[in-house]
């Protein structure tokens, strides 16, 4: 049986990994619906990431990818593996009436991939938690920690009777110190060891490295 065309697209970016997204609840319902996830390598072009960064943005994107696929959700679902094509090329490509995608955390980010849609893009309102805009000061200075402090007593995370739990907030003054001189004979423990890695973990970061580096500056 021949798949019906598509008429829209429904993107998910690789911070939006959530099974609370839109997209996997309801939204793409159509048999001409398809939600897309894309490994662009261009996109690193303007958001230049460190390379463990990004190897670790589509390693997560990649397991979150096979969980979709798992669940057996009734959606029609694509994921495109180190894209050399930027969001725009690959969804043009579809000849979709609409592309939808929820809007993503960094302006910048959001206003590049719109500009450069030319399919009608529709922008969905963001969902998850942090996106409240009610949480900001109503005026400067705009500091990540009151923002963090905020969404700590919003949330009840380690807050025991109204304080952070221990007594300290952060231990932010302790990481901006050097390295300890004995670090290189004592290396932190490779995090893919740990209990909440498996196989198929180890198996996706190997991979994504192993292509990642192909499309690195030498």
């Amino acid at each position: 049986m021949t798949q019906s065309k598509v008429k829209r697209i429904f993107l998910i970016l690789g911070d939006q990994l959530s099974f609370s997204h839109p997209f996997l609840n309801g939204c793409a319902d159509q048999p001409s619906d398809l939600v897309l996830m894309i490994e662009s390598v261009p996109r690193a072009d303007f958001l230049p990431y460190h390379p463990q960064k990004l190897m670790f943005v589509f390693a997560c994107m990649r397991r979150f990818a096979h969980e979709i696929r798992r669940k057996k959700l009734k959606i029609r679902f694509e994921y495109r593996e180190m894209s050399p094509a930027d969001f725009s090329e690959v969804i043009d490509s579809f000849g979709a009436e609409e592309v939808h995608l929820v809007a993503p955390v960094e302006p910048n980010v959001m206003e590049r991939i719109i500009k450069s849609f030319a399919t009608k893009c529709i922008v969905h309102a963001n969902p998850f938690f942090l996106a409240d805009a009610s949480d900001l000061p109503a005026k400067p200075p705009y500091l990540l920690e009151n923002f963090y402090r905020a969404m700590r007593l919003k949330m009840d995370v380690l807050i025991k009777d109204g304080k952070p739990e221990g007594g300290r907030w952060n231990f932010d003054e302790e990481n901006r110190r050097p390295p300890d001189v004995g670090l290189a004979q004592n290396p932190p423990r490779d995090f893919l060891s740990e209990d909440w890695c498996d196989d198929l973990d180890c198996e996706i970061y190997a991979a994504v490295e192993k292509e990642l580096r192909k499309h690195l500056p030498k």
